[in-house]
């Protein structure tokens, strides 16, 4: 049996929070989210007042039948984002236990704030060696709702993603499935119907399960319809759909705080205080899971999972829910609640004992739970696509001044790196350095980028290697790479030798020391490929009332345009038109005089365009 933790996370901040007596009213749609907190799960009334994109990347849906990746199938990697608004405690110790068993992908808005996450990791003890970062607007956490889905083709063999419709009030979020297929070249498919990830859960054998909400979100679509855009995109031969929680006691109506699926044979059901006014739902709901059939011909087996009385928040209620958790990898991790010591107990016991070839790991959610979710709702499992990342690409790495000897006090030595792609097609790969010291311990990396190289198309750079006094006398072995670090897939690799003649002080065969310059880019467009829109501007906060600060990072000085239009195409604002210097700038963009509604600004600059879309809501 797996060993079972608890980690702490932090402070309480159980806000207005406290067991209730009951009420069944709705939650009036005029009730506003409280100014200045992170936005909630669900789609606030106010966002709800931003209309519909005009024109939408909906694809047909796959031609070959598929078969959808489960939660607890294989995973590559988790996906969050930085800031973690609600409790960054809870993000710690969801990267703690994620990166032992994968990569962590963390979405971050700009430079600054991946240099603050990492920096918050390494204070708090958490490795970083399978932690990698992508750079996106971002507008909330709910990386569960609008993340990615992934199924393999039964014919081709292929894996693609598949996205819903999401908020149109959160445009950056609904563009990060886009992002991130464009990165792996990997086939995409948008579904026409808004849907919520955290309302979807799938056997990965045709069996899908989600509440009402997917009718509620869709209402000119009949409920046939939408059961039957699953079945088309996600090769689902069966959807189940329950009656959500009222939207009193739960405002997203999720099916993923009552149930989940443990495996293809197993279903994890909450059971409610007899005096919840929700119990005799989950109950029937419980006992018709336990008829639907598995791939095997026998019905789900059905658990039960404690679940708290509901909490008041303002004049509506929530739950703390122990079914908001992740499987990832071996792992399972579970939110639990100081205020709720007894249940927690019972619901991490009733975790191992369903999952006994699991490790159980508890964290504390209680400063999040108000806001519509927890561990399952701000995480997304990324498909294992190691295939993605084979490429026919090159690297070099030559010494500027051969032989390279290094002294005992330590120093620098120059080389050039390249990487040229051979494909006809643009890539995206990485490019970083290791060295092996003469101990054969591996470090690094040293250095590491981004690359999206056009069809033939190449960089070079003279790099500067810094080898610090303590390090130990002997023959290193500098290698630089191209492929992907995280998970590793090298394509081609090369290698140079040197010598440091002995050590000053100290021997130390830790990192401190070890630095390299030269490539200061983070992530680099190759020319010809027209630089990516979600790596040039972005907007925040978004969406804003009435300011919100446009910035912008130029890899080279000129003229630049930055201009915002409605979306008739009436420009409404210039708020760039002159020379600018290489580096990162900000300029606000004042909507007071403006209508509530959706706007574009544009970014022009060497040729380029990019253009992100912001919504005013006043």
């Amino acid at each position: 049996m797996k060993n079972l933790s608890i980690l702490m996370c932090g402070l309480l901040m159980i806000a207005a929070a406290a067991q209730i007596s009951y009420a069944n009213e709705e939650i009036p749609e005029t009730l506003s989210w409280p100014e200045g907190l992170p936005l909630p799960a669900w789609e606030t009334p106010q966002e709800k007042l931003v209309p519909p994109e005009p024109t939408d990347d909906v694809t047909p849906p796959p031609t070959e039948p598929v078969t959808a990746v489960p939660e607890f199938g294989l995973q590559e990697a988790v996906q969050v984002v930085y800031p973690y608004s609600f409790d960054q405690n809870i993000l710690i110790e969801m990267v703690r236990a994620c990166e032992e068993v994968g990569v962590v992908y963390i979405v971050v808005p700009n430079t600054a704030s991946m240099s603050n996450c990492n920096s918050l990791l390494i204070a708090n003890g958490v490795p970083v060696d399978n932690v990698e970062y992508y750079i996106h607007a971002v507008d909330g956490q709910w990386s569960r709702d609008y993340g990615p889905h992934f199924i393999w083709g039964d014919v081709s063999g292929e894996i693609a993603m598949l996205d819903w419709q999401y908020y149109d009030s959160r445009p950056n979020d609904d563009e990060i499935p886009d992002y991130m297929a464009d990165l792996w070249h990997m086939n995409f498919y948008e579904t026409p119907i808004y849907h919520e990830g955290g309302n979807y859960m799938s056997d990965g054998h045709g069996t899908v399960m989600c509440s009402t909400v997917l009718y509620n979100n869709n209402p000119s679509w009949t409920p046939a319809q939408c059961r039957q855009e699953i079945m088309d995109y996600f090769g689902a031969s069966s959807v189940h759909v329950y009656e959500r929680i009222p939207n009193s006691h739960d405002a997203t109506g999720h099916i993923d705080l009552w149930a989940k699926m443990l495996n293809d044979t197993t279903i994890m059901v909450a059971q409610l205080q007899p005096t919840d006014p929700n119990y005799n739902m989950i109950e029937q709901h419980a006992a018709a899971m336990a008829t639907v059939p598995t791939v095997y011909g026998t019905p789900f087996n059905i658990v039960r999972c404690p679940m708290p009385r509901p909490y008041q928040y303002y004049i509506w209620y929530y739950y703390k829910s122990f079914l908001n958790s992740l499987i990832f990898n071996g792992k399972v991790l579970v939110p639990i609640y100081a205020t709720e010591p007894v249940l927690t107990q019972q619901a991490l016991d009733a975790y191992q004992a369903a999952m006994p070839d699991y490790e159980v790991v508890g964290i504390y959610c209680d400063n999040i739970a108000f806001a519509g979710g927890a561990i399952h709702c701000t995480t997304i499992g990324i498909a294992d696509h190691i295939d993605d990342y084979y490429h026919d690409a090159t690297v070099t790495a030559d010494p500027v001044s051969p032989p390279i000897t290094i002294p005992a006090g330590g120093g620098t030595f120059d080389f050039t790196a390249s990487v040229t792609n051979n494909e006809a097609d643009s890539i995206y790969t990485q490019v970083w350095s290791e060295v092996i010291l003469p101990s054969s311990t591996v470090f690094g990396p040293l250095l590491e980028r981004n690359l999206l190289l056009a069809s033939s198309g190449s960089v070079s750079r003279t790099l500067t290697q810094n080898v610090p006094a303590g390090a130990p006398a002997g023959t290193y072995t500098y290698t630089m790479y191209t492929g992907s670090r995280l998970p590793r897939v090298v394509n081609d690799e090369s290698s140079f030798t040197f010598t440091k003649t002995a050590s000053d002080g100290g021997i130390s065969e830790d990192m401190t020391g070890w630095w390299a310059e030269g490539w200061e880019d983070v992530a680099e467009t190759v020319s010809p490929v027209t630089p990516m829109d979600h790596n040039l501007i972005t907007a925040h906060p978004n969406p804003f009332n009435p300011t919100t600060a446009l910035s912008f990072e130029l890899r080279d000085a000129g003229l630049v345009g930055l201009t915002v239009y409605d979306i008739s195409g009436r420009q409404v604002a210039e708020l760039v038109n002159g020379w600018r210097d290489a580096g990162l700038h900000e300029v606000n963009f004042d909507g007071s005089s403006l209508t509530s509604g959706i706007y574009f600004a544009k970014l022009a600059h060497a040729g380029n365009t990019s253009t992100i879309k912001m919504v005013l809501m006043k």
